[in-house]
């Protein structure tokens, strides 16, 4: 019995030093291995789903395209377009060419005033022929402008204003300077042509109209 009292006695007071931070805990003071387990043990990994992971991949930016250029050609005859579309196949059927339309900008007419009659038309250009010497002229048969006199067309308008002040200063006053659309020209563009093939894409098109396409 005594030696019970004894055990039990000691057991306290290896209880009271503990709670009082006199002896070392025995957990913190486990060994490492074991400090591990205890640190380990409840740890459980988590699967990801492949819905999960799916979804972080598509966050992810695309592969970059390669590098190409584009080309535009003309404006051209529509003889000239067909030619260079053939041609382009013949030497190379990958590269892609589609048949384009071209505005081919404004252009300038230098004009009388529109006449009465077409007898009064050819009267007057007649007088301007003799009057400055301009053989490029013609009474216009049709249309809003009919029975009036072209005295040329120009594709710039300094080329027009300049012989509208000469006409003037000989005592033409009817003179009429008139902008009016070219009709669109053909054309041919070459897409996506790769890195590759663009030296040799140039060589097709040397002594042609050729501009970059337009960024998109």
């Amino acid at each position: 019995m005594r030696p019970f009292l004894f055990i039990l006695l000691g057991l306290n007071v290896l209880l009271f030093t503990q709670l009082q931070g006199w002896t070392p805990n025995l957990l913190e003071d486990a060994p490492e291995p074991q400090r591990m387990k205890k640190q380990l043990a409840p740890t459980i990994a988590t699967p990801v789903s492949l819905d999960a992971a799916g979804n972080t991949a598509s966050t992810l930016p695309p592969p970059a395209p390669p590098p190409t250029e584009c080309f535009d050609v003309g404006p051209l005859t529509a003889a000239e377009a067909e030619a260079l579309q053939l041609n382009i196949a013949r030497a190379d059927r990958e590269l892609k060419v589609e048949a384009t339309q071209i505005d081919d900008g404004i252009a300038y007419m230098v004009m009388t005033s529109v006449h009465s009659s077409l007898r009064e038309a050819q009267r007057r250009e007649q007088q301007l022929r003799n009057l400055s010497g301009v053989r490029e002229t013609y009474s216009i048969l049709e249309g809003p402008l009919k029975n009036a006199v072209s005295l040329g067309i120009f594709n710039n308008k300094e080329s027009a204003e300049t012989l509208a002040g000469s006409l003037k200063m000989r005592g033409a006053d009817d003179i009429n300077i008139v902008p009016r659309p070219n009709p669109p020209k053909a054309g041919v563009r070459i897409a996506d042509v790769p890195k590759a093939k663009v030296e040799a894409t140039r060589q097709l098109l040397l002594q042609l109209p050729v501009r970059a396409c337009p960024q998109k």
